[in-house]
């Protein structure tokens, strides 16, 4: 496959995963506002609505985060530097953005920042270069 074939077909795909976790972060958000606070009728009722808003609350922060990343990966396609290592500069190979759609690094630069985080060396700012 050529790379502007690729780039073509990842824009897509990624629009489309970023309408369908809209709508599903969206109806999770509106799930966990409506829930059923009113309605528990005991300690073990009021646990799993515990449980629920808990799990609802993660799916929501999970979502959001991945939204954030396709709104990244669609701005990089827009200004021309999808698939470009944002640490060395070069061409992300399209097996890996295939496999990670909003990769931002290499495999090698990849692999370097998180051996630097895992010895505590990036502070919580760079986290955002991960993938």
């Amino acid at each position: 496959m050529k790379r502007e074939e690729f780039l073509q077909r990842a824009e897509k795909l990624l629009r489309q995963r970023r309408d369908e976790l809209r709508r599903r972060v969206g109806s999770g958000i509106s799930e966990l506002q409506s829930g059923d606070q009113g309605n528990v009728q005991d300690h073990a009722d009021a646990a799993a609505e515990d449980e629920f808003q808990l799990f609802m609350c993660s799916f929501a922060e999970l979502g959001r985060h991945e939204l954030a990343e396709i709104e990244s990966a669609l701005e990089r396609l827009r200004e021309g530097t999808y698939g470009i290592c944002e640490s060395c500069g070069k061409s992300i190979p399209i097996a890996r953005l295939q496999a990670i759609p909003t990769a931002k690094m290499c495999v090698k630069c990849q692999q370097e920042w998180e051996k630097r985080k895992a010895s505590g060396g990036d502070d919580e700012e760079e986290d955002e270069f991960a993938a």
